[in-house]
């Protein structure tokens, strides 16, 4: 930080200006420059002073031991190397943690849930680490093939993009600083098995905000926010809400193909975002039965 004001004539202390030191008459603005060096130039009887702060190269990084938890319980342990820290969060909020290391533990879940985590430090802000900790006999889908969702959502103009993966059984995700030029996709792969007639939920809102409009699509790809994929598989309002089936058949909601992998696309309203500032949760929840 510097602060930087201009005088009428001349400078508030001596300043070597061209081999003439000038002084600040009684009556003149006062000079205060707080950085480290500065630059003086002589224009039209008055003294511009230009503050400048050095730039400097760092780095700033956070990795966890782990990146899921037993459904029983456990610990996770997540390390910083961000210099001096000055703040950590969990799911955006703050959290009173000030030393490199953190260690958070985890109860039992019966619904599973999912937890982001992030650090800023002297050397600047670190990436997000996500932890998740699916339902007892559920086992988180595996990733797509590495690149596949950055290379489709790049084809398709996007990139500015957190992919999010959400286990098979009911839990509760979250963005991070989720801004006006950002996606987010979450994916997931449905099982083996399928449950006719009983409706799952894709529901989402702000979390740390107020309402913002966003525009989300659920579809077989990364990106794509287009309708025609399946009947009533979009939203375009502050909150989330699309039922799905798995299996069978329906007019009203998207029925999803069983041992395949889906995308709930989302992006903020342009107009109402700032960076991070559109941050929200999605809530899955399975169709009884599976």
């Amino acid at each position: 930080m510097h602060t930087k004001r201009f005088t009428r004539r001349v400078l508030a202390a001596a300043v070597a200006l061209s081999g003439v030191a000038l002084a600040l008459p009684a009556s003149a603005d006062q000079l205060i420059c707080t950085s480290a060096t500065f630059n003086a130039v002589s224009s039209g009887g008055n003294i511009m002073v230009t503050c400048t702060t050095p730039t400097t190269n760092s780095t700033c990084s956070l990795t966890g031991n782990k990146a899921q938890i037993d459904p029983a319980g456990g610990s996770v342990t997540l390390t910083a190397s961000c210099g001096t820290i000055t703040s950590w969060t969990k799911d955006g909020a703050a959290i009173s943690v000030s030393g490199t290391t953190f260690t958070d533990n985890y109860q039992s879940t019966t619904t599973g849930t999912s937890h982001t985590y992030q650090v800023t430090g002297s050397s600047g802000t670190s990436n997000t680490v996500t932890i998740t900790q699916p339902a007892p006999g559920v086992v988180n889908p595996p990733p797509p093939p590495s690149g596949t969702v950055a290379q489709l959502c790049s084809a398709a103009g996007y990139n500015n993009v957190q992919t999010i993966e959400m286990a098979w059984g009911s839990g509760r995700y979250f963005t991070s600083k989720f801004g006006a030029t950002g996606v987010a996709v979450f994916h997931f792969r449905t099982p083996g098995s399928t449950s006719p007639g009983n409706n799952g939920r894709l529901a989402g809102a702000e979390n740390g905000g107020g309402p913002k409009l966003r525009h989300a699509v659920l579809s077989d790809t990364p990106c794509d926010f287009n309708h025609a994929f399946l009947p009533y598989n979009y939203a375009d309002t502050t909150t989330v809400s699309i039922y799905y089936l798995v299996g069978g058949t329906s007019k009203s909601v998207p029925v999803l193909q069983p041992n395949t992998d889906y995308y709930l696309n989302v992006k903020n309203d342009p107009t109402q975002c700032s960076v991070g500032s559109c941050d929200m949760f999605m809530d899955f929840v399975p169709p009884a039965g599976l």
